[in-house]
């Protein structure tokens, strides 16, 4: 009847009173039920250990701290070893800029130059190894001459083995461009005319030097047997 379907004032808000309990209720299963199937069940087991357990969370924080802490301190000590560094760096190039402010570096260097340039002036200059040894016996038997002393032997001695060549190496170190003559004498044994010899030797502007002598007085002829050493600075012909 018209009268009983007529909707009465006072249950005009029932329907909204009912819809607005329920909505919320609705909605919050709803976002559980899509919460639930997107999150894996280990991360939703640590969630609620997380939101259960406040001494995991007093824990985890103060994990962090302590982590956080030595993090600061180890940058502090790596930045401090950098600055250090960098004030010996500063140092160091403070020191060279007053060094090369120096006019004392300058003249040791022009010293050293000179006091190369004697040294060199004291090898024998020569464009081949073959011209310095041919040059070197020439100067020997011109000396003996002068000296009045025979010759009986007179040959460039060169290394035989890699054994000899290496203990050379390491009795007398190379230069750069320097190479060594070695002769291997025999003469007439005439003790004056030895002493001569040996002076001129030693006297001579360039360097020559006695590695071995012998004197064999008992054999027939009596002889004294030399190996001497000299530095040839060799420097090939420009073409």
């Amino acid at each position: 009847q018209p009268a009983d379907t007529a909707r009465r004032p006072g249950d005009a808000t029932a329907p909204t009173r009912l819809h607005t309990f329920w909505e919320p209720a609705r909605h919050g299963a709803g976002k559980a039920a899509v919460r639930s199937l997107r999150e894996p069940q280990w991360w939703a087991g640590l969630r609620g250990q997380w939101l259960a357990n406040r001494r995991l969370r007093w824990g985890l924080l103060a994990i962090g701290a302590i982590v956080w802490v030595q993090g600061l301190l180890m940058a502090s000590d790596s930045a401090q070893a950098l600055r250090q560094q960098s004030e010996a760096l500063r140092e160091d190039v403070d020191r060279l800029q007053v060094q090369a402010r120096s006019k004392v570096w300058p003249a040791r260097a022009d010293d050293a130059r000179q006091q190369v340039g004697a040294l060199r002036s004291m090898l024998w200059q020569e464009t081949e190894i073959g011209l310095a040894e041919a040059a070197a016996q020439d100067w020997v038997r011109a000396l003996a001459a002068k000296m009045g002393i025979g010759i009986r032997e007179l040959a460039v001695s060169r290394p035989g083995t890699a054994t000899a060549s290496a203990s050379a190496a390491s009795a007398a170190p190379q230069l750069v461009g320097v190479q060594p003559v070695r002769l291997r004498l025999s003469l007439d044994l005439n003790r004056l005319a030895l002493m001569g010899f040996l002076a001129e030797i030693a006297q001579h502007e360039r360097v020559v030097v006695v590695d071995r002598l012998v004197l064999r007085p008992v054999s027939q002829p009596p002889t004294a047997e030399l190996d001497l050493r000299m530095l040839a600075a060799v420097k090939a012909e420009a073409k």
